[in-house]
């Protein structure tokens, strides 16, 4: 029969799925699903045997068979019925939980995802996991932002590249991070510690205490420099101000960039 197939994995004769061009037969057949990204009858996931690894619209359950990819899922009860999709309601699309998803490239393409490069996983966006700070923080994924009461992930997750200016613009963008005098997006200094004697605890931070905050140490920074109040440079290297290098009057006037100013009883840059 033309419209007949041999399936070797029920040793049953089922419809011939690939040779059906109706959408209204497809969806008709026990043994077809129609693919709307192709437009295409296919064999149920079921019944695609080695096959599923390269459909779209089929996927490898937890327990190993091939089942309907979760975004061919219609309906939220029938994301729900699987166990590794999740329904945004926003879109009203069924998509897979970001921790099943195994590609980088499929990780990158879900908005609700973050490829971990360190890990080699993707994960789901911690704005979506965490409601509060104290759980934001336990994970060390996350950050949380005050500013916005949002739960963010970790400067480290945008990955800087010298050769490449738009990552460095992606991490100073984010105003919790900065880029490092090593080309690393981290935390800046203010949002790691909020006393003098945590933010002793890192070594590329100081304590700034006319604003009464942690800030990056100055030999620590680069082109940061003059944008930091503590800090100015001298030739090519970032070095503090004269008023936070902590001199007496003897010690100030003996450096040649300051000047011990009697009146407001400070030292100053000449």
């Amino acid at each position: 029969d033309e419209g007949c197939k041999w399936d070797s994995l029920s040793n049953m004769c089922r419809d011939d799925c690939k040779a059906t061009t109706s959408r209204t037969d497809c969806d008709t057949s026990t043994t077809c699903q129609w693919d709307a990204a192709t437009a295409t009858c296919a064999p149920e996931c079921a019944f695609s045997g080695t096959d599923c690894s390269t459909r779209k619209d089929c996927k490898q359950s937890l327990t190993g068979s091939c089942t309907i990819a979760c975004i061919q899922r219609p309906s939220d009860s029938s994301c729900q019925g699987d166990a590794t999709c999740v329904w945004d309601s926003t879109l009203s699309t069924c998509n897979q939980q970001c921790q099943y998803v195994k590609a980088q490239s499929d990780c990158s393409k879900n908005m609700n995802c973050v490829w971990d490069q360190a890990g080699g996983k993707c994960l789901s966006h911690c704005v979506l996991k965490y409601g509060n700070s104290f759980s934001c923080d336990a994970d060390t994924h996350c950050m949380w932002d005050n500013s916005s009461n949002l739960c963010r992930m970790a400067c480290g997750f945008n990955v800087v590249s010298e050769s490449d200016p738009v990552s460095v613009e992606i991490c100073v963008a984010e105003t919790m991070c900065m880029v490092s005098k090593s080309s690393v997006c981290v935390k800046r200094c203010e949002f790691r510690a909020l006393s003098s004697s945590a933010c002793s605890g890192y070594g590329d931070c100081q304590w700034n205490a006319l604003a009464n905050k942690c800030a990056e140490k100055c030999s620590a920074l680069t082109v940061a420099c003059k944008a930091s109040p503590m800090c100015q440079t001298a030739g090519d290297d970032c070095v503090s101000r004269c008023e936070y290098r902590g001199y007496t009057a003897a010690q100030c006037n003996s450096d040649p960039q300051c000047v011990f100013d009697t009146t407001s009883q400070t030292c100053v840059g000449t």
